[in-house]
């Protein structure tokens, strides 16, 4: 599994630097082949002060349910301490598997991954 991290600074109106939104890109496919080690990643992020993750998914081409069970189960974690998740550029194959099993209903996803980090700035 090939994943890009890009850590997100932003200036807050406060003119603190908030550093803890996180982008991740997942290549290829999320599986439970992969799923652990994203867990552990995404662990290691949260304990570095991550609090809120855009999930770009633009090059992921296979999910499966422990896939979604991992980005289902950080955002529970993530909420219970004031954070959240999103997640961007789905394929229409993607989506249409996120559909069937209404994650659209738990989690926000957005088109384009701008539109995925102006929402979550202001969460």
């Amino acid at each position: 599994m090939k994943i890009d991290l890009e850590i997100i600074k932003t200036i807050e109106k406060s003119s603190k630097i908030h550093s803890g939104i996180c982008k991740i890109c997942i290549y290829n496919k999320l599986d439970r082949d992969n799923a652990i080690e994203l867990g552990t990643i995404l662990q290691t992020l949260i304990q570095g002060g991550i609090t809120k993750i855009v999930f770009d998914l633009g090059e992921l081409k296979y999910v499966d349910s422990t896939g979604i069970g991992r980005i289902i189960t950080i955002t529970k974690y993530l909420r219970k301490i004031k954070g959240d998740v999103t997640i961007t550029r789905c394929s229409p194959h993607l989506m249409e598997v996120f559909r069937l099993v209404r994650l659209e209903n738990f989690i926000k996803i957005f088109d384009s991954y701008e539109q995925g980090l102006n929402y979550i700035k202001f969460i």
